[in-house]
């Protein structure tokens, strides 16, 4: 059986090349790294919130330390999961 060719043949099955899957990897590791890095500062947002029972705030975003660029906002009397965008260089969270 030769490795190089498919067993059938699919359009819409992407095969991704060894560079590419490492690329995607190396990718993924990046963005885990900077969500665990802002992680202390989200989990102090939401605290602060729920101690004063607030449902939405503006806040510095931990990722790029822009002032009152980031978007918060917390299911109060539900489970109290956070969403949070930043305005200023596009990362968020979502739980």
């Amino acid at each position: 059986m030769n490795d190089e060719k498919p067993l059938f043949d699919c359009p819409e099955l992407d095969r991704k090349t060894d560079a590419e899957v490492e690329a995607s990897r190396a990718k993924t590791i990046e963005a885990m790294n900077r969500l665990v890095k802002a992680m202390p500062k989200l989990n102090e947002m939401r605290r602060k919130m729920i101690a004063h029972n607030l449902a939405s705030a503006m806040a510095t975003c931990p990722f790029c330390d822009e002032k009152d660029a980031l978007s918060v906002s917390i299911a109060l009397g539900y489970n109290n999961h956070m969403s949070a965008k930043c305005s200023s260089c596009g990362e968020g969270f979502i739980e």
